[in-house]
């Protein structure tokens, strides 16, 4: 006997777009093609995929709305009835009413149980936003459009089972506290009455413990705080031991600042039983500052006394009295921690439960407030002793000068880090050590000289230049100042010393006067042209300026009354505003180009460099000029070359830069490399911007790694690395830098260059790769049970993993063996004779099947599948492939087969033609009644892989459809159109019948075909109008 086929679930669609509201029924409650045949189709899937007939139906009841009211009202009724919604899918936007999110949280307040999916087509609907105005979130769904198939249908599925679940759970849970409460009525009834018997028992014994406990606890605090080293360790055991004490699982301190701030702050010092529990409230806390009178300790803070609270969840004056329900405490207190009448802090605790006030308690928090007052005002001014001192030696070891101090027995008691070094000691090192100890015994003993000097005659040394060695034996010139410092009675206690290395100012002067030496002799062999000049008066021409302008002889220049012949006629007026301007102290360009005018009357082009100088007594200009008329002409073409050269940076996202060691500055930066950065050229260059600056655009994990690459540039070393940097705008990009070091002739580092690129395209591409390959792996692993390849010699040289557990014996049992030493039989010998054939001529293979006894004796079937692998140059080296354990899989493809052959029997049963196309539609499956159904030439053309385009088209210019003639490509159009977007069912004609197709489409993209014979419906209806006409025409004689 046939079972019944269950009533589907319940679900409601809400889009104000009849064509979604369609695709959702069509998705959800395919049309069938008749009740009979659809028995047989799901009893046959239910006993073919082992499923319910629950499951097997796949089908849901479905309501739909187009507006939210409507939906809301059709969840109200739904719930009176007592046939609730399961699901329940909403598009956001449904003018003109409510919206899908508002709709939804009214359904939410209806119907507590059903699962809500939003359902939009636009991204800027956040679905964190959704879930905190739609809670719970467990119960809401974020589905966008376009919706496919299979994805809805699937949540559909999945939803309904949660939803039977919860209410199977539901009704679990309600027996439970049923249960529960009558139990607990029980018990609470014989507690009660133990209660009474030991309650006068527990007073007594209680006040006695409180007395006892409250000594106690004064004692273990005054010892804490007195012991502890520092004012956050007293109060960390007052925390503790108030904790203990009152039993209470939260403590907490708040502090007030020193510098006189408005607020309560608070710190990190906590007790806390349970951390995790108590983790939010923590967070809460310390994110929270009280001013004076608002919340428990800004209470305390303005009235100094201690204060309770009965339950802060009901406290109109606690800032978090709607959350502390959620965050697990109710009853607190809290009390002043004072120095003198100042509060300094506030210490507050929290228990799990509202509890009444204990004065008790409150009275012996005030005591402890002010023991801990004490202790904080002792360690605050030990703590601004110690800051001073620490201060003072920062300071001399922060100054770049040599301090130090001696007593009178001329051995150190200080010495600056800086001098230290330069002995190349720890200051500690050097306290009570002589100078005879630190330098030779000659220079010793001459420093403790002017050390005694001091002393006996009380007066400073000042100013005095002298020559000192350092650790390793180099001279140094040191400015020396020695001072004494006397006691109270004017005696000379300590001898005070500070001294500059003053030794490369002393080797610049020396070598400024070598320089002004050597100027004239370098002026008169250079290859650059100078002329000194006053008011455009010759005073000095050599050589090369003659040689520039044309003229054998400086003496033809110096000869002249004025330079000015010297510059082109157009640039005589802007060139004497500047030098007039320069004679003056005006700040003026100090290099700039100009056209001059040869002997000949030729114009040249010339880089002016010049500045003022003293003359014979006199202020003068110095102008050295170099001839730039060749660089002039190329620097069109090298204008066009570096515009070139920026479309190809920009192209290649590559940037450039130029750092300048000797002056810390970018001496030039590329517009790439700003952009790069996420700046334009201007706004990197006025964020101040140096290589070590661009620490901050790294990524903060790779800040570490580009330091260490800086650092190897200022080793001279330089760079290539790669790492990511952060745009002002938040996007992380990867770049790759490369940077190298320019030296002069000594060797010196005098310039940075270094290029960077952005390689975030290439990272993608390597990332894609990269998980196109692992995909693979896995692919390969999924798709087979084991890797294995093969060497030149056809020996097995890898197996993957899975391969063990199949055959029951390791790895190492198959490696250096043939494929004919591992196969044990085969079920084809000609195949088997193939596949060595195969393998001795290098040529791929696919699917070899063979068979395999298992170490346990069973049976196995195997198919194995490679290919040839051959090194650069061609050379054969191996089979590389996979190999699965198909045992599984042949019965699977027996049952299969049963399967198929009960499933095509009840196709054929059907009286209506019955086709499937694939997704790529092409013929799948038919039965013979589609097969009559094209008969003749088109029944011909049926065959697996036939389009529906082909045959549409093949029925169009057969003649058999009468409105295809004449209009065959419309014709085509027209099917196809239709075919491609199935909606209602409709009706055609063919060969003198009348037939109706419905189609629609299955979860896998392919589209089913149902075509029903109606033509005797057809001629019924033909007969009753005209029986209907001859009613007429009786009745109108």
């Amino acid at each position: 006997m046939t079972a019944a086929i269950p009533k589907p679930p319940r679900i409601l669609i809400a889009d104000d777009e009849q064509a979604i509201r369609d695709e959702f029924l069509r998705v959800l409650c395919p049309v069938a093609s008749n009740e009979r045949c659809d028995k047989e189709l799901v009893e046959l899937k239910a006993e073919l995929f082992g499923r319910s007939l629950e499951e097997a139906t796949d089908r849901f009841e479905v309501a739909q709305c187009r507006q939210g009211d409507e939906a809301i009202e059709a969840v109200m009724e739904a719930r009176a009835a007592g046939r609730p919604f399961h699901v329940a899918f909403l598009d956001v936007r449904m003018p003109p009413g409510p919206n899908g999110i508002e709709a939804a949280a009214a359904i939410r307040k209806h119907d507590p149980d059903i699962y809500i999916v939003i359902v939009t087509g636009y991204s800027d609907d956040d679905p964190r936003q959704m879930a905190g105005k739609i809670p719970p979130a467990d119960k809401l769904f974020y589905l966008l459009k376009p919706v496919h198939a299979r994805e809805l249908k699937q949540l559909a599925r999945a939803l309904n089972e949660k939803w039977k679940v919860d209410q199977s759970l539901k009704r679990q849970q309600q027996e439970l506290e049923r249960k529960v409460a009558e139990r607990t009525a029980s018990l609470l009834r014989v507690n009660e009455a133990l209660e009474k018997e030991v309650s006068e028992r527990r007073r007594v014994e209680e006040a006695l413990r409180k007395s006892t406990k409250s000594a106690q606890l004064l004692q273990k605090i005054a010892i804490a705080a007195n012991q502890a080293s520092a004012v956050d360790e007293a109060m960390q055991a007052c925390l503790d031991e108030v904790c203990t004490y009152t039993g209470w699982p939260v403590g907490h301190a708040y502090r007030l600042p020193e510098n006189g701030a408005t607020v309560l702050v608070p710190t990190r010092l906590w007790h806390l039983d349970d951390p995790d529990q108590f983790e939010t409230f923590r967070r809460i806390t310390e994110a929270t500052q009280f001013r004076s009178g608002i919340g428990l300790p800004g209470r305390v803070w303005q009235s100094a006394k201690t204060a309770w609270i009965v339950d802060v969840t009901k406290d109109r004056n606690f800032p978090q009295s709607k959350l502390a329900a959620n965050l697990g405490v109710k009853a607190a207190f809290a009390f002043p921690v004072l120095i003198g009448e100042e509060v300094a802090a506030v210490l507050e605790f929290f228990s799990r439960e509202a509890m009444e006030p204990d004065e008790h308690i409150l009275h012996v928090m005030a005591q402890v407030g002010t023991q801990i007052g004490r202790v904080i005002e002792r360690k605050r001014a030990e703590q601004t002793m110690q800051e001073s001192r620490e201060l003072m030696h920062a300071v001399m070891d922060a100054v770049p000068a040599m301090i130090n101090t001696k007593n009178r027995d001329l051995r150190y008691v200080l010495m600056n880090r800086f001098q230290a070094e330069f002995y190349g000691k720890d200051p500690e090192q050097i306290v009570g050590q002589r100078a005879t100890d630190l330098a030779s015994l000659e220079y010793g003993s001459y420093m403790e000289s002017l050390d005694r000097k001091v002393i006996e005659t009380g007066e400073p040394l000042p100013y005095f230049e002298e020559i000192s060695l350092d650790g390793s034996g180099n001279p140094h010139t040191l400015f020396t100042t020695k001072v004494p410092l006397k006691d109270a009675d004017g005696r000379v206690k300590n001898v005070v010393t500070v001294a500059l290395d003053i030794s490369e100012r002393k080797q610049m002067e020396d070598a400024l006067r070598e320089s002004e030496g050597q100027f004239r002799d370098l002026i008169e062999g250079s290859i650059q042209g100078v002329l000194i000049h006053r008011e455009f008066k010759p005073l000095f021409v050599n050589q090369s300026l003659a040689d520039i302008f044309g003229y054998a002889d400086p003496e033809e220049i110096l000869r002249m009354d004025s330079v000015l012949a010297l510059f082109a006629p157009e640039e005589q007026l802007r060139l004497t505003g500047i030098a007039n301007a320069r004679m003056r102290g005006e700040d003026v360009p100090a290099n700039f180009e100009f056209q001059g005018a040869r002997k000949d009357g030729s114009k040249i082009w010339l880089q002016n460099s010049a500045r003022a100088v003293v003359w014979g007594g006199d202020r003068a200009i110095q102008s050295v000029v170099v001839d730039i008329t060749d660089r002039k002409i190329m620097s069109e073409e090298l204008a066009r070359s570096e515009d070139r050269l920026k479309q190809a940076t920009r192209l290649a996202r590559l940037g450039h830069w130029i750092w300048d060691v000797a002056e810390e500055r970018y001496i030039h930066c590329s517009e790439e490399l700003a952009a790069i950065h996420g700046l334009s050229l201007k706004e990197y260059l006025a964020r101040g911007s140096t290589i070590e600056g661009d620490l901050s655009f790294a990524h903060p994990e790779d800040r570490g790694l580009y330091q260490t690459a800086l650092g190897d540039l200022r080793k001279g070393e330089g760079f290539d690395v790669e790492y990511r940097v952060v745009t002002p705008g938040g996007e992380t990009r990867y770049v790759r830098e490369i940077a190298r070091p320019i030296f002069d002739e000594n060797g010196m580092v005098v310039q940075e260059f270094g290029t960077i690129q952005d390689v975030t395209e290439t990272k993608r591409v390597e990332k894609a790769l990269q998980e196109s390959e692992e995909r693979f792996q896995s692919f390969a692993e999924i798709g087979s049970d084991w890797l294995w390849e093969m060497d030149a010699d056809l020996r097995f040289s890898y197996f993957s993993d899975p391969l063990h557990k199949i055959t029951g014996l390791p790895r190492e049992h198959y490696l250096g063996k043939t494929r004919l030493d591992v196969g044990q039989g085969s079920i084809d010998d000609e195949n088997w004779r193939r596949h060595l054939a195969d393998l001795e001529a290098h040529r791929p293979f696919r699917d070899f099947r063979y068979t395999y006894l298992h170490a346990e004796g069973r049976q196995h079937y195997w198919s194995i599948s490679g290919k040839p692998i051959f090194d650069g140059g061609g050379k054969f080296a191996g089979y590389r492939g996979v190999g699965s354990d198909i045992t599984e899989r042949k019965r699977v493809e027996e049952a299969l087969r049963t399967s198929e052959e009960k499933f095509f029997a009840a196709l054929n049963n059907s009286s209506e033609a019955i086709a499937l196309y694939d997704a790529d539609d092409r013929l799948v499956l038919w039965n013979d009644i589609y097969q009559q159904h094209h008969s003749g030439h088109l029944g011909s053309l049926l065959e697996p892989g036939l389009t529906f385009e082909d045959l549409v088209r093949a029925r169009a210019y057969s003649g058999e459809s009468p409105t295809a003639i004449g209009r065959e490509e419309d014709y085509v159009a027209e099917r196809l159109e239709r075919h491609r977007n199935p909606g209602e069912s409709f009706e055609t004609q063919r060969r003198g019948g009348w037939y109706r197709y419905r189609e629609h489409r299955t979860p896998d993209g392919g589209t089913m075909i149902v075509i029903s014979d109606i033509t005797d419906l057809k001629q019924r209806e033909t007969e009753l109008i005209k029986a209907q006409e001859i009613a007429k025409v009786g009745s109108w004689t």
